[in-house]
């Protein structure tokens, strides 16, 4: 189902608190992880656009990749923390 979002926006290895969406509520629709090419693995964390709270934190192994197709709705949109060598996508739309 995530990928019949209407947007798509990829956060880089060693981001710290990447806005998604920053204004208005986003329904988040799916997650991927992984870990590039002779990248580490690491932890992603997904917390609220206002940093209020911290809706999962996603592990990754070396050379693994992990999808997280549980829809949810953030208020204030997200914040992405990326490790080095691990990249995230996040599947979405725009809730008025």
């Amino acid at each position: 189902m995530i990928f019949h979002a209407s947007r798509t926006t990829h956060v880089a290895a060693s981001q710290t608190d990447a806005p998604i969406a920053s204004e208005g509520t986003i329904k988040v629709l799916g997650i991927i992880v992984e870990s590039i090419a002779g990248g580490s693995g690491g932890q992603v964390v997904v917390e609220q656009g206002d940093g209020s709270t911290v809706i999962m934190k996603i592990s990754v192994l070396v050379g693994d990749t992990k999808t997280v197709d549980i829809p949810f709705v953030a208020d204030f949109g997200l914040n992405i923390t990326t490790p080095g060598g691990v990249t995230c996508t996040v599947f979405h739309t725009q809730v008025l």
